[in-house]
């Protein structure tokens, strides 16, 4: 979720962002299927893969209210665009 795109999303809706978060970030379903079947067989399989988002510092854990992550909704996790990819800076303006 980009920090430039607003404060609602197209049908007035608060976009879901924690009150700690600064810039963009991501969220991500942790009892979504599409996630489970991709850490099947890793070292991150079943809870494994959560627990070590939770490690992260700019990780909150909703817990008790739901986003929508692609077609789920529930609980889920946002991780700062600083965790998860410490490298990009944003374009020069131009």
């Amino acid at each position: 979720m980009r920090a430039d795109i607003g404060e609602r999303d197209r049908y007035g809706r608060p976009h879901p962002r924690p009150d700690t978060a600064t810039g963009d970030g991501l969220w991500f379903a942790p009892r979504a299927k599409p996630l489970r079947d991709i850490m099947r067989g890793s070292d991150f399989e079943g809870d494994r893969f959560t627990y070590e988002l939770l490690r992260l510092p700019s990780a909150v854990a909703w817990r008790n209210r739901n986003v929508r992550v692609g077609g789920y909704v529930g609980p889920a996790i946002w991780i700062s665009r600083d965790d998860w990819d410490p490298d990009w800076r944003p374009p020069p303006d131009g």
